[in-house]
């Protein structure tokens, strides 16, 4: 753990850290990884959840946080694509596209997302996620238009969506 005071400790914990003087509270949470995935047809995968934080439905890329011990960042990506969609994914089938740092003022977790192009163009079984209510192929319109309406608001989202129409290069 840290030797940092804590603030606060739940699933997430929040410490008081001193930097040349100052105080700083610092959200620790784990890193997590997401990805962009892609049939054969070009459209993308996109979740529908109820995110409490926003008090709102939102449509998003799959994700999933790096809490399981043992588990390195694509076997939990695999395991989240399986929940979250019904989709059985191979680590081989996973490029990373990006990692950065969300909310880097307050936090220090890192979220990788990784791009996965499916040759085929497959059904998405019923769901038996808790968190998720719907997995859905959407054309990259569609997803455009979801922005544009206020719908997919994440930043996980936006910048894979940016990154694959080539509005944010490397």
């Amino acid at each position: 753990m840290t030797k940092e005071p804590l603030v606060y400790d739940g699933w997430l914990k929040v410490v008081r850290r001193r930097v040349d003087g100052r105080t700083y509270d610092i959200l620790l949470s784990p890193s997590a990884v997401a990805a962009w995935v892609t049939n054969g047809r070009g459209d993308i995968l996109l979740v529908r959840q109820f995110r409490p934080a926003v008090l709102q439905e939102t449509w998003e890329i799959p994700a999933g946080v790096l809490d399981k011990p043992g588990y390195g960042p694509k076997s939990v990506l695999r395991e989240e694509l399986i929940e979250e969609a019904g989709l059985n994914i191979s680590e081989d089938q996973m490029e990373e596209m990006v990692s950065y740092v969300p909310q880097i003022g307050y936090n220090d977790s890192r979220l990788t997302i990784y791009r996965v192009r499916l040759e085929e163009s497959p059904e998405l079984p019923p769901l038996q996620d808790e968190d998720v209510l719907e997995a859905r192929w959407f054309t990259l319109t569609e997803v455009e238009n979801l922005i544009a309406r206020g719908t997919v608001i994440d930043e996980k989202t936006l910048l894979a969506y940016y990154r694959h129409t080539g509005l944010a290069s490397r």
